[in-house]
């Protein structure tokens, strides 16, 4: 769990992100954009595979002032023993690097349907792990 603790370490409080439709050279949000050295870091230490966003934080209709979190989903490396402990420390880390309450979602944890289907086709990915 030493990599939990850098986990929670490696986040450091920082002024809300200045929310907005702008977007940055890749097609990402600037203020998540603003932020890919620490989303990446945060991967790395929770053993992420994979992580993108989906939902209103990929368009105009984002909103912190009203409510709006970021919907995100993971996977992540799989451990001998997997761990809850992991899955929630991330999402709390993550949710302040953004400064925004975050949807975590596994997808292999989710039965296949409908809503599973939508999520696959509507994910943008933002980071994965070098091999």
């Amino acid at each position: 769990t030493a990599a939990i603790d850098q986990l929670r370490d490696a986040v450091r409080e920082e002024e809300p992100p200045p929310y907005g439709a702008m977007t940055a050279a890749g097609g990402w949000p600037t203020w998540i954009e603003q932020r890919r050295e620490g989303i990446e870091a945060l991967c790395r230490l929770a053993g992420v595979r994979r992580l993108a966003f989906f939902g209103s934080v990929l368009g105009e209709r984002f909103n912190r002032a009203r409510g709006s979190d970021v919907d995100v989903i993971v996977e992540f490396n799989v451990e001998p023993t997997p761990s809850a402990r992991r899955y929630f420390d991330f999402r709390a880390a993550l949710a302040q690097l953004l400064g925004a309450p975050v949807d975590l979602v596994e997808l292999a944890a989710m039965p296949d349907g409908r809503l599973r289907r939508v999520l696959e086709s509507s994910q943008q990915t933002f980071y994965v792990e070098a091999s």
